[in-house]
């Protein structure tokens, strides 16, 4: 017996994790801000699935997400990450 079988769906992951030059921030609270050292940008297919961020603040490692609810929504980001984000974007 013989199967044949067809391509329904692709989804094609990208995963980046960029090294940050320069003096890139994000506001951690109220008046705070932690540096950013790497940006890691998860794409499904060509849309931008998660946004992490590792950063030091208070002088020690950490990090940060773009929560869910504004993956979708990059004016809510700072403006040099969807920069990196479009510039990074899978073709």
């Amino acid at each position: 017996m013989r199967t044949t079988a067809s391509v329904v769906s692709k989804t094609v992951i990208t995963e980046l994790v960029l090294a940050v030059d320069g003096n890139l921030t994000l506001d951690i609270g109220e008046r705070e801000e932690a540096t950013v050292t790497k940006m890691r940008i998860t794409y499904r297919d060509a849309e931008v699935a998660a946004i992490a961020y590792d950063t030091i603040e208070h002088g020690e490692p950490s990090s940060a997400v773009v929560h869910p609810d504004f993956i979708d929504k990059p004016d809510a980001w700072p403006y040099w990450a969807r920069a990196l984000v479009n510039n990074h974007r899978p073709a």
